[in-house]
């Protein structure tokens, strides 16, 4: 592009080389010589400065002198968010959720930590050491944590300070008190038990000696819980066959992998649990096909009434209707139809507990099934 040099092996010569905007351009003798564009990926971000020179068959001196090298250094910036979504969404009270928050360097300079600001609870941030270097176009990973104990919606950010800025990465996550509903794989269906949608049926009219549990493995204090669904109970048999039970069992055990005794057992004998029952076969003491009551029951001993009562309506006609609470003080307060029918001191709950339906049928069959059950807890 330019004239050529002068006699190279004649007196010295003055070479300039730029690299800049993606060119290379020579200068020899104050002339400009050259101005290429290098094939792709062949101007790395970062290059070692050097001279070569060789001979073949014959030889002459090849010499640099007065060499001055500079350099303009691209410019930095902070580090950016790679990670699009840092919402934790719907997390359960006393569990945990995670996700991965991307830093990526994409300036051509290495940036380096001047400080760091993390999040309050319920929210918690690994953050890159203060002094540590984050190399152009390398990235650092922030793992995080969002806690709930309370239920609501929360808001927090954390900051990441680097020599040309900072980065601030906002969070949000919502902590929920309700158990999902029967759709969801925090449900387990035993035995019988068939889903559909949000109804599930412990047993069939005509499944003899049967025995279903739905139970969810989400373990909750029981103190505060409050259970909302409804139930139906019908069948062909003219004096209805056994019942149903909400219950909690005792996470300290083994989560069931069956149900348990079928017949009066209502699916809950033979593990350990505290429960309400709402029965249509006379058993374990109570004279009467139309009762409901609460107890305990542990290692297939039976089930042990604390109290029952036979002042509820008839339970295999139509929809029934079920609030069941667990108060401070232990006690289950039972609701059906809006009318409250047990108000009863459990004692000994234990500390966690796993929340369950349980129905059966002996030598006489019904349909026990629950619908739509909506679960709080407090923890």
């Amino acid at each position: 592009m330019g004239e050529r040099p002068s006699d190279l092996r004649s007196g010295s010569h003055p070479v300039e080389v730029i690299v800049a905007s993606g060119h290379v351009k020579v200068s020899v003798d104050g002339q400009a010589l050259l101005d290429v564009v290098p094939p792709s990926g062949s101007l790395t971000p970062t290059s070692m400065i050097g001279f070569t020179g060789a001979t073949g068959g014959r030889n002459d001196v090849h010499a640099v002198s007065n060499v001055a090298i500079t350099t303009t250094a691209g410019a930095g910036a902070p580090l950016t968010n790679a990670t699009a979504d840092t919402s934790f969404g719907d997390v359960l009270l006393g569990r945990s959720g995670q996700l991965s928050v991307t830093l990526t360097n994409k300036s051509s300079q290495p940036e380096v930590v001047m400080a760091v600001t993390g999040p309050a609870a319920p929210f918690t941030a690994t953050l890159p050491s203060v002094g540590s270097t984050v190399p152009a176009g390398a990235s650092v990973t922030v793992p995080v944590t969002f806690t709930p104990t309370v239920d609501g919606t929360f808001t927090d950010s954390f900051t990441v300070v680097t020599t040309s800025g900072q980065v601030v990465v906002p969070l949000s996550g919502t902590g929920s008190n309700q158990l999902p509903d029967l759709s969801t794989s925090t449900w387990n269906g035993l035995g019988t038990t068939v889903l559909s949608g949000t109804t599930v049926t412990l047993t069939s009219d005509g499944q003899l000696g049967a025995a279903g549990l739905m139970y969810n493995s989400t373990a909750v204090a029981p103190q505060g819980v409050h259970a909302v669904f409804s139930v139906q109970i019908s069948g062909n048999h003219p004096t209805g066959a056994d019942g149903l039970a909400f219950a909690l069992l005792d996470a300290g055990a083994a989560k069931p992998t069956a149900p348990g005794l079928a017949g009066s057992g209502l699916g809950i004998n033979g593990l350990t649990a505290t429960y309400f029952s709402m029965a249509t076969w006379s058993a374990w003491g109570i004279n009467s096909s139309n009762y409901a009551g609460v107890g305990t029951t542990s290692g297939g001993t039976g089930l042990n009434y604390l109290s029952s009562t036979t002042a509820i309506p008839p339970l295999r006609t139509g929809t029934h209707n079920v609030d069941v609470r667990i108060t401070s003080a232990n006690h289950m307060v039972v609701k059906v139809d809006g009318q409250q029918v047990q108000d009863t001191l459990v004692p000994n709950l234990p500390p966690k507990v796993y929340i369950a339906f349980g129905g059966a049928t002996g030598g006489a069959t019904d349909t026990h099934a629950v619908l739509n059950p909506v679960i709080t807890y407090t923890g």
